[in-house]
């Protein structure tokens, strides 16, 4: 899992030196429930600074096939652009996910976890977050959808959400206000994160269909509205040995 090397990017500049010097940290055969019965992928790290351009519309579109919306190239290049790293896999050289990462204090923010709708529910969430995860640091996301909390719990030895999670935050000094002003950094445009735990009107309206999201509603938290994007904050991470 940890076998690490430097790749040659198809990139390169005209005196044939490496431009981009991504880091492959996995490559692997996986069997999928597709017409694809077996597939060599791999995952591949980039500083967000020095993802190729040509990558750009390839990101637009798998974004867009997961959303099933009509984003803006901008819009793709400005939220990756504000992560620290981001994690690309691929299925015979096409890019089919991408997740991307950004520190807070001691904790690290998953976020826009895309993958084309071809290649979900195969597991690949949970190899991914094996492959791109280590077991001495803690994460935190936010999400409107249950299977991904179901999903962490079967990796993660704790799992912590909506109030426990930031109750977590705030025993390692990261208040509310801090919260807010970080997703002002990486994603929001304004303050979310309310005084119920629950992150509010982040685009304002619902993504997916409903047979592709098992939607957190009032039942598992109180107060929780999907109709309008609320997400909840998500804490998971191993115990250290």
């Amino acid at each position: 899992m940890n076998n690490l090397s430097l790749v040659l990017d198809d990139t390169t500049n005209k005196n044939n030196k490496i431009k981009y010097m991504p880091r492959n940290i996995l490559t692997e055969n996986i069997k999928l429930r597709t017409s694809e019965i077996l597939q060599k992928y791999e995952i591949i790290e980039y500083n967000s600074k020095e993802i190729p351009e040509f990558y750009f519309e390839k990101l637009l579109s798998v974004a867009n096939n997961w959303f099933g919306i009509e984003m803006d190239l901008e819009d793709v290049k400005n939220h990756l652009f504000k992560a620290e790293k981001v994690f690309f896999l691929k299925i015979n050289d096409e890019i089919i996910w991408f997740s991307s990462l950004s520190s807070l204090k001691n904790f690290t923010y998953r976020f826009w976890t895309v993958i084309k709708k071809k290649y979900q529910a195969n597991w690949l969430y949970q190899r991914l977050s094996k492959a791109i995860l280590k077991d001495n640091e803690k994460y935190f996301l936010r999400t409107q959808n249950k299977n991904v909390i179901k999903s962490l719990r079967k990796s993660f030895d704790v799992v912590l959400y909506w109030k426990e999670a930031l109750e977590h935050l705030v025993k390692s000094e990261i208040s509310i206000n801090k919260i807010n002003d970080f997703m002002i950094s990486v994603w929001d445009k304004e303050k979310t994160l309310d005084n119920n735990w629950i992150f509010r009107e982040i685009y304002g309206w619902k993504m997916w269909d409903e047979d592709r999201v098992n939607y957190i509603d009032w039942d598992f938290t109180e107060g929780f509205d999907t109709e309008k994007w609320d997400s909840l904050l998500v804490v998971y991470f191993n115990n250290k040995k």
